[in-house]
């Protein structure tokens, strides 16, 4: 285990210096959040979290299929779905990895989005794994483990949703890591996920949605 622990630092490390996030945050996450209000529509920077609110009716949701496509933009995403529907809130806040040599080439996209009364956490991320495998987060008490839900040449989905004892976990930790299932009996990969401002980023869309 401890072999397995080190094994997985010293490759957040590595895949560190391959990815940077989508954007910096010069102000400070509670400033930001306290901008956003009930029937909030637009996209605002909370920490390291980007909160995006489309126009649409305040308190509804959808019924409507997680796509799992590395492109965030929805107009010019490909039509790849999961397999099964969710009523999900009409805001997002996400946080967008990219490569430091290609800023174009999406890697992973760690989002959330309201279920009803829970939440929604949906990750995205290169074809690292098959459907079936176990994605897990680290967390700083315990850890989360996240069924694969699918996987196409576009990369891997999980979507899972939150139990309020699972969400006050991941809200009271300052970051998170992602270990990835091991490729063909490898060390585990790991992937550092800064939790700065998304607690207020969550808060907002609460508040935006309600």
């Amino acid at each position: 285990m401890r072999d397995t622990f080190i094994g997985i630092v010293l490759a957040v490390a590595l895949v560190a210096g391959l990815f940077a996030l989508d954007h910096f945050y010069p102000h400070s996450p509670s400033t930001a959040a306290n901008d956003v209000q009930s029937g909030f529509v637009g996209v605002k920077a909370v920490g390291a979290w980007q909160l995006a609110c489309p126009p649409g009716p305040s308190g509804s949701a959808s019924k409507a299929p997680v796509p799992f496509s590395l492109n965030p933009n929805p107009r010019t995403a490909a039509a790849v779905v999961a397999g099964s529907t969710l009523n999900l809130g009409r805001c997002r806040t996400t946080l967008v990895f990219r490569r430091k040599d290609n800023p174009k080439a999406v890697i992973l996209i760690v989002g959330f989005r309201l279920a009803g009364e829970k939440l929604a956490m949906i990750v995205r991320f290169p074809a690292l794994a098959k459907k079936g495998d176990t994605l897990v987060m680290r967390l700083a008490q315990g850890a989360l483990k996240l069924p694969v839900n699918d996987c196409g040449k576009d990369g891997c989905l999980t979507v899972g949703l939150l139990g309020q004892q699972a969400l006050d976990r991941v809200l009271a930790s300052p970051n998170a890591v992602l270990v990835f299932p091991a490729i063909r009996n490898g060390k585990p990969l790991g992937m550092l996920v800064p939790f700065d401002g998304l607690k207020e980023s969550v808060a907002a869309m609460r508040r935006a949605e309600s």
